[in-house]
């Protein structure tokens, strides 16, 4: 798996079904990108877009074991 197929799969991973499209692509700096910022970028560059789905972009994500079942919760705590 390449370096940019290993971000997408990271990034598809945390936003999950929040993310529609996602896109990363290697991007080379702009000759002229370090004469108006003074900023030269150490190692590869990239670019990424994300498409989000604008319903599901603020729902919070349940994490871990249902608070019900204490038996669980009590080992995820311990």
């Amino acid at each position: 798996m390449s370096g940019h197929q290993m971000i997408t799969w990271a990034l598809l991973q945390a936003l999950g079904p929040r993310a529609t499209l996602v896109r990363v692509h290697p991007r080379r700096p702009s000759m002229s990108s370090p004469k108006k910022t003074g900023i030269t970028p150490p190692g590869d560059t990239i670019l990424v877009g994300v498409q989000v789905d604008p319903a599901a972009a603020l729902q919070l994500r349940d994490m871990g074991p249902s608070a019900d079942d204490v038996q669980v919760s009590l080992r995820v705590l311990s």
